[in-house]
Order: C-alpha cells, then structure tokens, then sequence
C-alpha cells in the first residue's frame, strides 16, 4: 500500500523522482497506482509536445521524460507483462516528440540537407564536468569534509578503493547531471556530421555512443554492486538471471545506468583497487566472456579523457548543447 507521505507527496503533483529521493521506496506503491501515476505523466508529455510551438520546447520535455522514468527504475519491482507495456507506452510519447521536433522544424524551413551534429573536440575537466546535482540530492550539504567522510563510508561498504579520477569528482559534489556522456572506439573519429563536406548524419551516433548511460554519475549512496540491483529485478527464468552467466557480478559496481538494462561499471574483478571501467548492456544479448561488455576502458582515467559533449548551436535563437536548452550564459 501507498504510505500517507507517499500519497500526499503523489497528490501534490511531487515527481516519482522527488518521491524517490525523500525514501519513500517501490515496496509502498501497488502496481495500479504506480501505473495509474506513470501513465498520466506520459499523457502530460505528450500533450505538451503537441502543444509546443518551437522546437526548443521538446528537447526540456524529453530530458523530463528521461529522467522521471530512468529515477523510477520501474523494471526492479513491476510485473514483466506491465514493465513492457509501460516501455511500449514510453516509447509511443519518445515517437511523439520525434515527430513534434520534425515537424516544427521543417515548419520554419529547415531540411534534412541542413541539419547537423557537431561533437566537441575538447574532453572535460573536473571542475566543469557536471552541469547540475543529481536530482535527487540537489539541497544535500556538501563540502569536502562531508565528501571525504561520505566517499571514506561508501568505499568501507563496498570494499573498493575509487580511482582517484572519480574522487576528484565526487569531492567536487555528490553525483550529478552531465553533458560529457558521448565517446567513441575509433582512433580519429569525425566530430562533424551532415553537409556536403562532413560525415553522414546518420553515422552520428554509430560513431559517438552514450557511454554514460544515465547521462549522469550516481550519487555515493545510491552505490550498489551489480549483483545487489540483479536481485532486485524479475527476470522471469533463472538462466536470465545475470547471476547465472556474469562472473564476479558483486565486484562490478555502476556508476550510471538507463533503466535496468544499460549500466556502466567499474569493475573490481581482479583488485580492489585500479577498476577497469565497462559497460554492460542487457540489450544485446551476449553472454560471453568475450563478448559480454559493449565497451571497455582499462582505467577511469582513460574513460574520462575520452569522454566528448555536444557543442552548442542555436535554435530558433535558443542556445542548445544536444537536446537540452541552455540557459543565459549557460
């Protein structure tokens, strides 16, 4: 059953995100309303994105519908048959504001011909890596005495040593929004895509994949092993079960996720120091030692150097990096 905080939080409109975050845990929702609440978020966004009247309006909207539904993790407690038709639904509002964006764009004269994806040529820095706190720690005090102490508690818990390059991070503040997610496997990959004179549009993102899944860095509390979020997900069958074919699972520990089906770890399968850092998705099916991480890095500090950001451009004079709007001096 929904907790009185629960429901009170859930009737004053208070995102599944913020709900999360103040403790109030998927055990306490039943399915219909978890369902119920979920299902009307999506018909706001959608409503919204047929309302927008520029195509500034939709990029807010879809980090709005990432980020409520990737807080929730709805996988780790639905019912698989709910789980895949709320995905479904997801998917037909993600296909809305596609189309919404397309269509406002050729409305003001804009073509296919033009468009174009520029990835900077400059990786990040500590000090400007992240652009926001993560939600769902935003008004959480944070200095470095509370960072050394809260990074000292995390690594004792989990028995790791965190590479110094994601301390720095962490010292900085706890977690938190980023827009360095992109990076490729290729030596000299093209960072101009569309137009006469660069690479083909829709080899963009072929060649630059997300490899920060959640566009984010989890905070130090929300730090689990993978196997810890495994068995929090029904997967219908005992041999799905990434227990059953992932050796070393409780000493592969996420730093970011999409879902319960992308997750990027560092991996402490040989030390407890010095993690590679890897990315498993669900998604492709493969179940081999040799094939079972979409991308490896061998240490943070070489998976941060090749992290890349959109560069800026304008939008109907909207200063935009990617899909999200800026804002002034942003």
């Amino acid at each position: 059953m929904i907790t009185r905080r629960a429901a009170l939080a859930y009737f004053a409109g208070a995102s599944l995100a913020t709900i999360w975050k103040d403790g109030v845990m998927a055990a306490e929702w039943t399915v219909e309303s978890f369902e119920a609440h979920i299902r009307a978020f999506f018909d706001d966004i959608e409503a919204k994105a047929n309302a927008a009247s520029s195509t500034s309006q939709i990029g807010p909207l879809r980090d709005q519908l990432n980020r409520e539904w990737l807080g929730a993790k709805p996988g780790a407690f639905l019912p698989p048959e709910i789980f895949d038709q709320l995905r479904a639904r997801l998917g037909a509002v993600e296909n809305v504001l596609t189309a919404r964006f397309v269509a406002l764009r050729d409305a003001v004269g804009d073509t296919q011909a033009d468009e174009r994806i520029v990835i900077e040529r400059d990786g990040p820095v500590t000090a400007t890596f992240f652009y926001a706190r993560h939600y769902s720690n935003k008004d959480q005090p944070w200095d470095a005495t509370v960072a050394q102490q809260t990074i000292q508690l995390t690594e004792e818990r989990l028995g790791i040593e965190f590479p110094r390059g994601l301390r720095d991070l962490y010292t900085l503040q706890n977690g938190g929004h980023t827009d360095f997610y992109l990076s490729s496997t290729e030596k000299t990959p093209p960072h101009e895509f569309g137009g006469s004179s660069h690479a083909d549009i829709d080899d963009a993102y072929d060649v630059w994949f997300s490899a920060l899944p959640g566009m984010d860095i989890m905070p130090l509390q929300s730090l689990q092993t993978l196997g810890s979020f495994s068995d929090t997900i029904n997967f219908g069958e005992v041999d799905d079960a990434w227990r059953s074919y992932i050796p070393g699972i409780d000493r592969l520990i996420p730093i970011s996720s999409y879902g319960s089906d992308i997750w990027l770890c560092l991996d402490y399968r040989k030390g407890s120091t010095a993690p590679k850092v890897v990315l498993f998705d669900d998604t492709k099916g493969e179940r081999s030692s040799k094939n079972m991480f979409a991308h490896e890095a061998p240490d943070f500090a070489s998976f941060f150097a090749g992290l890349r950001r959109h560069a800026i451009t304008i939008e109907n004079g909207l200063r935009m990096r990617g899909l999200r709007a800026l804002a002034e001096g942003g």
